[in-house]
């Protein structure tokens, strides 16, 4: 070897060791930058605000359900919207949130997460919990297993459990006077439906605009779900009813949900009129089964 090859291989030499030095050290800097990783501290803070949200919805303290629903309704909500479900689902796995229900309808996907248990005592209700109520639009039908796409809808909702019929419900007389729950279930739907329907499984209220496509402007409010089944013990019938009621909490809103600048608005506890939001009913079975538990359960025969 002449005297310029030995000069040309011990900086190559020296190189070749420091790399083996900080390759076992960790301290190698990558030439190009993973994709993923300018990405990630954007996602921590995403779910950091995820997890505050979370936080501070299970730490309110407010005895009104009321002001409970729409104080969370503005915490938690915005950070799930317009996400990818798979991110949010995800997360919420992570946080060890149990899934109460979970199912597809159509085209959307739907999953229920408990956020509190017993957040409010009601008297002749097994318990009124927090959930958070999630759905997404299934991206790529008819594709299987479907992929679904951002989350459209984001709730928190008080879910008071029944399980009883609605007759002894109404002489419990377990919400307040006056409340959203208390005004619908007095309402002529519920009543009518409940003497038919053997039971008043569960009850749901969350919190937020109402839509009305043929209004230029509408009302935050509450909506309520009223879910009656045929038995405890099978899955053989259900029926739910939906319900909106507006509330003088919030200022008008705009169509696409602008809130309405209005001086002389003055936020107040009040409920306007009940309107119906239809609903939906399924039976379990071949047709001969479901008219037959018809005549077995359902007290008029009817619907």
């Amino acid at each position: 070897m002449n005297l310029s090859s030995r000069f040309l291989l011990l900086p190559i030499l020296v190189l070749t060791y420091a790399s083996l030095v900080a390759a076992q050290s960790g301290d190698i800097t990558p030439k190009k930058q993973n994709p993923d990783s300018s990405s990630q501290p954007k996602m921590e803070r995403k779910q950091d605000l995820l997890d505050d949200a979370v936080a501070q919805v299970c730490q309110l303290n407010v005895k009104r359900y009321h002001l409970l629903l729409r104080e969370s309704s503005r915490l938690l909500p915005p950070q799930c919207l317009k996400k990818p479900w798979s991110e949010i689902n995800g997360h919420f796995v992570d946080l060890r949130l149990p899934a109460m229900e979970s199912w597809e309808n159509g085209d959307a996907i739907h999953r229920y997460y408990l956020l509190k248990k017993n957040v409010i005592a009601f008297s002749g209700c097994s318990s009124t919990d927090l959930w958070i109520l999630l759905s997404a639009m299934n991206s790529d039908r008819p594709n299987y297993p479907v992929k679904p796409g951002a989350v459209y809808a984001a709730d928190v909702a008080i879910v008071s459990t029944v399980s009883t019929s609605y007759h002894e419900l109404i002489d419990t007389k377990p919400y307040p006077a006056d409340s959203v729950l208390d005004t619908v279930l007095k309402s002529d739907d519920v009543k009518s439906i409940g003497a038919t329907w053997p039971i008043v499984h569960r009850i749901y209220v969350h919190y937020g605009y109402i839509a009305n496509r043929w209004s230029e402007h509408n009302p935050n409010g509450f909506h309520v779900t009223v879910e009656f089944v045929t038995s405890l013990d099978q899955e053989v019938a259900g029926k739910r009813i939906n319900f909106t009621v507006p509330s003088g909490l919030d200022p008008l809103r705009t169509l696409s949900g602008q809130e309405l600048v209005d001086a002389a608005f003055v936020s107040s506890d009040t409920l306007g009129a009940v309107e119906s939001g239809g609903g939906n009913e399924w039976w379990h079975g071949e047709p001969h089964v479901v008219e037959a538990n018809r005549k077995k359960y359902l007290k008029s025969n009817g619907k």
